[in-house]
């Protein structure tokens, strides 16, 4: 990185986090959304390798 594109980036930076509390809010949002929905259809898949391994103990 060069200290010519280094303040670009910064300027591009501060500008992407003023927007970025609105976006986030939504993605956390939908992203609990879909990751539920991802736990609701993995649970079966995840749930039968674990029970079905035998246990040493």
């Amino acid at each position: 990185m060069t200290s010519i594109e280094y303040p670009e980036s910064g300027i591009r930076y501060r500008a992407s986090s003023i927007e970025y509390p609105v976006s986030n809010i939504e993605y956390q949002a939908s992203s609990i959304v879909s990751l539920k929905a991802t736990i609701f259809l993995l649970a079966p898949v995840v749930a039968k390798p674990i029970l079905a391994t035998p246990r040493f103990i």
